[in-house]
């Protein structure tokens, strides 16, 4: 097991959808899972804990899990995946 790796879960949207953020304790290299909405609460916890965000990662492409992509990706300019 990986002690450095963190995976923090928010639910956002009126969905109450599961966004992840997986990152190095480390380094602070981190990709989201389904942004689905609130990319201002997503923010929130990106700055909190200083996370560099490297990929955007979606499961599949039902609204409430790619909705706050396109916020996400104009601030971290993270690649889509």
């Amino acid at each position: 097991m990986n002690n450095n790796m963190i995976v923090n879960k928010i639910t956002v949207g009126p969905l109450e959808e599961n966004c992840f953020l997986i990152s190095d304790k480390e380094t602070k290299d981190a990709i989201i899972i389904d942004p689905g909405d609130e990319p201002d609460r997503i923010f929130d916890l990106i700055k909190k804990h200083g996370f560099k965000i490297n990929a955007i990662v979606c499961t599949h492409a039902h609204f409430d899990h790619v909705s706050a992509i396109g916020d996400i990706k104009k601030e971290t300019d993270a690649k889509v995946l």
